[in-house]
Parts: C-alpha cells; sequence; structure tokens
C-alpha cells in the first residue's frame, strides 16, 4: 500500500523530542537553582568582605581604633566615628552563619590590624574564610 505523503512526522518521532525537550528544562532548572543558592551566599560573603573594608578604611580617615566584631547572625562595627549610626550598627546576615575564629579584629589608624580568620557556613555546611592580614589590614576569601 502506497501512502500518499512520505514526508512527515511520525508519532514516535514527536514523543522522542518531546522526552528530550522536557529532559533539557529539568537540567536546566536545577543548575539554576544551584547557582541562585551560590548567589545568595555570595552577597552575605560580600557583605563580610565590605564591612571589612569600612572598617579598615574609617579607621585610616578617622584616625581611630575601629572593632570588627561579630555573632552568627551579623557583623558589627564598634568605635568612635563621625557618622552618627555607625558605632554598633549591625549587618545582618541571612544564608550564612558566621564565626570570627581569632578575633574580635580591630583595625588601626595606620591601616593594620590585629589580623584574624572569620568562617562561613552555608545551610548545606561548605566552609568559607575570610583572613584579615595584620600587617595590610586587607581581607582575603577563600574556601
Amino acid at each position: 500500500m502506497k501512502y500518499p505523503y512520505k514526508s512527515g512526522v511520525t508519532l514516535l518521532e514527536l514523543i522522542i523530542v518531546l522526552f528530550i525537550i522536557g529532559l533539557a528544562a529539568g537540567v536546566v532548572t536545577v543548575s539554576l537553582s544551584r547557582m541562585h543558592d551560590k548567589t545568595v551566599i555570595r552577597e552575605d560573603m560580600k557583605r563580610v568582605y565590605s564591612v571589612l573594608r569600612l572598617a579598615r578604611n574609617t579607621a585610616v580617615m578617622e584616625r581611630k581604633e575601629i572593632t570588627f566584631n561579630a555573632d552568627e547572625t551579623s557583623v558589627r562595627l564598634e568605635g568612635a566615628a563621625s557618622p552618627p549610626d555607625f558605632g554598633g550598627k549591625r549587618y545582618p546576615l541571612k544564608n550564612i552563619t558566621l564565626k570570627i575564629k581569632r578575633g574580635p579584629i580591630i583595625f588601626y589608624p595606620k591601616g593594620n590590624s590585629t589580623g584574624g580568620l572569620i568562617e562561613l557556613k552555608d545551610a548545606k555546611d561548605r566552609l568559607y574564610y575570610i583572613e584579615v592580614d595584620t600587617v595590610s589590614g586587607s581581607a582575603k576569601i577563600s574556601q
């Protein structure tokens, strides 16, 4: 028996293509979910890093000692500085817990510090570290 239409798509081919599209969509969804988790964690890590830089810069500019301190869910700066909301202001952390291994960290007017190691842990127990150098007062993030 001859079919009048020789070109076309069979039902099996259509099902295979739809299966491949569904599989690709699932992989993309999982990848985006993981990327979102890492982005959220990096946001908190950058917040801690930025507060460390703020502490060092303020100590140099104001020529006063500034102390970086933290509890598990927030970081704070202590010291006599000119902005009225600076002293004791808390910077909350949403997705990580923080522990100062060697601290509190004090930044001095010359730009140096007591140095320290800050441990950051995310919900999946992955550890990240921020190390503050004693001589330069600069911070470095590592995993």
